[in-house]
């Protein structure tokens, strides 16, 4: 039963964030990021972030096959927004941005990428 709960929770959440429910405004704006030298990846890919658990930052590192807006936010355990990490219409390319959470309580949050049609959520636990 608890693993039905969970699921759900998850479920709500990934349709919350999906339709953007709870988003605020990131305080920070875009972030820089780093471009990864090496040949075009073919698909698209957000990586888990590392290290996970972590402790106050993390690296999200992505791929995008050909050139796009490309968004990733951060978003609470309710669905809010906490920041927007990338904002901004890149090459295609590896891509890693770096997230700091000093000002935030230990937990589970979730990171979300767009770029073009492609859609992806990953979580990350905060442990200090």
């Amino acid at each position: 039963m608890q693993h039905i709960a969970a699921l759900f929770f998850i479920i709500m959440l990934t349709l919350n964030i999906q339709a953007g429910i709870g988003a605020g405004s990131s305080a920070e704006g875009p972030l820089p990021v780093e471009e990864v030298v090496g040949a075009v990846p073919t698909e698209y890919l957000l990586e888990h972030n590392y290290p996970n658990p972590f402790n106050p930052s993390t690296v999200i590192a992505y791929s995008i096959p050909k050139a796009s807006h490309v968004s990733i936010k951060v978003f609470d355990l309710l669905g809010n927004l906490i920041t927007t990490l990338v904002n901004q219409y890149q090459e295609a390319g590896k891509f890693k941005v770096k997230f700091n959470a000093d000002e935030l309580s230990n937990g589970v949050y979730f990171y979300k990428i767009q770029s073009g049609s492609f859609t992806d959520i990953k979580k990350m636990l905060l442990l200090k």
